[in-house]
Order: structure tokens, then sequence, then C-alpha cells
């Protein structure tokens, strides 16, 4: 039995949406498939460029993206010194704005250091920091004083550094034990060498630190002294001791005539054959 015709036309309807259809699918394809606009780095904040940031500490990389929300895209930051990048992390990113990286920085001196941040795909590009420097070596201190017996209680502390250190931090994280009054410091040779006047007592052991909060110059945060804590001891002299055996006070002695005088000295550190004494004598008319 033949087909009516509008059996027919409802066929040839049918054939032509199926037709429209499948093309329109096509086309939604191709549209995914075509070149997205281009995903930017607008910039990155920090670090600046004349920055020193200390090795081994944890700074964030701050950075600009111009993302379209929703637009899916791999995003990679780099390090590049002398025009080597090294990768810091790679990530999948679908927004844009201001974002922030962790960054645990290398423990080394570097010089001329940049930050880029790239997005690889869909006509994508770089942004890049200013060129900045890590400061990664700690100081050292390779002379300190006083150390060991027989201390003056008016020699002074004194510290001697490898690099110019932070005054502030380095007074605030030294300390003795038992705690002296005093502690004023001058500083010279560009910050690596200070001294310090403390009220010590005599006949006293004493045990100085030097914390981890004496950090250089050089970087933020700076980096704390190497080996720190550090501690030594000192023990200062005793006064010594000295008593008359004669003359005794009340004798008389007669005028031209030859005495012996006699004395005891005595010291808690030193022979009594090593002391120096020094006698004058004052006439009064009577």
């Amino acid at each position: 039995m033949g087909l009516s015709a509008n059996s027919q036309r409802r066929g040839g309807l049918a054939r032509v949406l199926a037709i429209s259809f499948a093309f329109l699918t096509l086309l939604s394809l191709l549209a995914g498939l075509a070149p997205r606009a281009a995903a930017a780095v607008d910039s990155v904040d920090s670090p600046v460029k004349g920055d020193v940031w200390t090795g081994g500490a944890t700074h964030d990389i701050v950075y600009t993206e111009g993302l379209v929300n929703g637009d899916i895209t791999p995003e990679v930051g780099y390090y590049v010194v002398n025009g080597a990048p090294v990768q810091i992390w790679r990530t999948i990113v679908g927004y844009g704005g201001t974002k922030r990286q962790p960054w645990t920085i290398p423990a080394e001196d570097l010089e001329n250091v940049t930050i880029s941040v790239c997005i690889p795909g869909w006509g994508g590009q770089c942004a890049a920091s200013g060129a900045f420097a890590i400061h990664g070596v700690p100081p050292s201190l390779p002379r300190r004083s006083p150390e060991g017996a027989n201390v003056n209680v008016l020699e002074p502390i004194t510290l001697t550094f490898s690099d110019p250190m932070n005054t502030t931090a380095v007074e605030s994280g030294f300390s003795l034990s038992p705690t002296a009054t005093g502690g004023f410091w001058t500083w010279g040779a560009n910050d690596t060498t200070a001294s310090a006047q403390f009220s010590l007592r005599p006949g006293t052991s004493y045990s100085a630190t030097l914390s981890c909060g004496a950090k250089d110059a050089a970087g933020d945060p700076g980096n704390p002294v190497a080996g720190c804590p550090i501690v030594w001891s000192f023990r200062t002299s005793s006064y010594p001791s000295i008593s008359f055996i004669q003359p005794i006070a009340g004798r008389v002695w007669s005028g031209g005539s030859t005495h012996r005088i006699v004395w005891d000295a005595t010291d808690a550190e030193d022979a009594p054959s090593s002391l120096q004494v020094t006698l004058w004598y004052h006439l009064s008319a009577t």
C-alpha cells in the first residue's frame, strides 16, 4: 500500500530536522575547538625590582591574571636566574584576579632573579617581575669575647660578624645569665662589630647567649646567625684583698730609723707573686 502525501511530507520534514541537528552539532563542536581569547597574566606584583628576599624563608608570589571566570587553563610559575628557568609550581586554574603562591626560597645567594608566571595554552603569555636578589647564606660569628676565666669586670662584650647585621635584632638577641645591668651597645665596621659595656660582678660565672633572633641586615626577614643559638661562658676575676701586718696602728716609729713594712695580699685567681702592690704614705703635722 502506498504512502499518503501527508506521510511523505512528515518523513521529509524529519529528514530535514535530523540533518539540521547534525549540522548544528558539528558547528558546536567546531566552535569548541576554535581558538579561545588569549588568557593573560597581567602582572607579577611581588617581588618587585630591588627586593632582597631571604633564602630558606617563605614568601608569597603575588600576581594578577585576566582570565574570564570559567576558562580552564594550565598555569606555570618559574624563577629565572641568568636566563635559566626553574619551575616553582604548575596547576590548573579557572578564574582570574589577584592570586598568591607561597614559595620556599632557595637557601643560596642569587642575583638578578625574576619570577615568571605563564599561561601556556590558548595563545596565553607570561608576565615577569622586576629583578631582585636572594640572600641565603647565613652570617657567622668568627670572634667573640670575653671567654674563659679571670676576666676583668671592666672588659666589654665584643662580637665580630662575617656580614653586616640587623643591629636591633642582635642587641635584643643577646643575653647574660645571671643578668647584668648596662648593655649600652656601639657598632662599627659597617655593622659587623658590636661592643657592649655591662656592669659585671667580680668573681662571677656568666653564660652568654646569642639567640636565633640575631639576623643579618640583608634580605627580608634576614638570615639567623649560623649555629644559633650560640652559647659561651666566662668568669670574672675576684678583687684581691690586702691587709697590713706592720706597722700596727698606734705604734710610734722614730725618725731616721729603718723599719719593715709588711702586708698580706691574696687573690682568688692569681698567685701572690704575680700581684702588683703600690704603697704610698701620708705625713700630717701634729
